[in-house]
């Protein structure tokens, strides 16, 4: 469980910085994906 969270948190902070970067309607559109493919893949 300790490398799930691990790896969760290693990803949570790479979208940090990426969002610190990329415009704000760019960041959104990939957060949306990205919490869809997450539901997906975790709750499908």
């Amino acid at each position: 469980m300790k490398k799930v969270i691990g790896f969760a948190l290693l990803w949570f902070g790479v979208g940090m910085i990426l969002m610190l970067v990329l415009p704000n309607a760019i960041g959104l559109i990939l957060t949306i994906i990205a919490l869809a493919a997450g539901y997906k893949l975790f709750c499908g």
